[in-house]
């Protein structure tokens, strides 16, 4: 090869070695000068990517401990916020009053409150206890006037020895059998209140219970004076220790129901 033919093919060797200088540094120039937009984007991708692992988490954890219902009660069960007893139309509540094989659990009817407690051991006394006022007196009066004129069968009406549940009990319903499982906070008297509760019934009537707030308040989980004085709840026996709030009646709902339903 002759020394001009040398130096050409040099020349030429040196050209294309400087192209492919040129034609690296243009792509890297490129790739470097993305714009943010397409680097947050594929972020998104990636983040949307790996989102459907955390979210089908949380249902199982959800299922696998539910929050008890609301309506339903056990002796064993505890609630997760205050207790909400939903009241169905009186059309419907009228022909579970009438079906009778529930508990009507009463707290007495409005009392005295200028007066106090000063002895809880001699219940005969009724000078040491807060007994029903004016109102209360009235409001049990017009319980036992709807539950006449509405014609329901009354079982068995139990009673807490305090003079203002007996009075209650007697008023409304001419009679009642005092028992001291509806006053006292013991072991062995909460489990006759939940037998009480959860035992179903089958002669068609209804089983009355006249007591104070206190003892039931553990057992259903309620707020304090969730139940007023002189409201009643309504509860279907299930057995095994369970039960079920069909309703919460006010007085004044006593009256309703026997003005729309009762028997002049």
């Amino acid at each position: 090869m002759s020394g001009r033919d040398t130096t050409r093919q040099a020349a030429g060797t040196v050209r294309l070695g400087l192209l492919l200088l040129l034609s690296v540094a243009a792509w890297t120039a490129c790739a470097s000068s993305r714009p943010p937009a397409e680097s947050a984007a594929a972020s998104s991708a990636t983040s949307a990517t790996a989102a459907p692992a955390t979210t089908s988490a949380a249902p199982t954890a959800e299922a696998a401990d539910p929050a008890p219902t609301a309506v339903a009660g056990s002796a064993a069960t505890r609630a997760r916020g205050p207790v909400v007893v939903d009241t169905p139309p009186d059309s419907i509540l009228i022909g579970i009053l009438r079906r009778g094989n529930c508990v009507l659990l009463f707290r007495h009817a409005a009392t005295d409150w200028g007066q106090r407690d000063a002895d809880a051991v001699n219940f005969a006394d009724r000078t040491a206890q807060r007994n029903l006022s004016d109102v209360g007196r009235a409001q049990a009066d017009s319980v036992g006037k709807a539950v006449t004129s509405l014609g329901l069968k009354i079982g068995p009406v139990l009673s807490s020895p305090f003079w203002r549940c007996r009075d209650t009990a007697e008023i409304a319903f001419g009679r009642a059998d005092t028992t001291i499982h509806l006053f006292i906070k013991s072991r062995a008297s909460r489990d006759v209140r939940v037998k009480w509760l959860s035992t179903p019934l089958h002669n068609d009537s209804l089983l009355v219970l006249v007591s104070h707030q206190d003892p039931y308040i553990p057992l259903f989980h309620f707020q304090r004076d969730q139940l007023r004085e002189g409201e009643a709840l309504l509860i279907l026996p299930l057995g095994n220790d369970q039960w079920k709030f069909l309703a919460q009646l006010a007085p004044a709902d006593w009256t309703r129901l026997a003005a729309r339903y009762g028997k002049d």
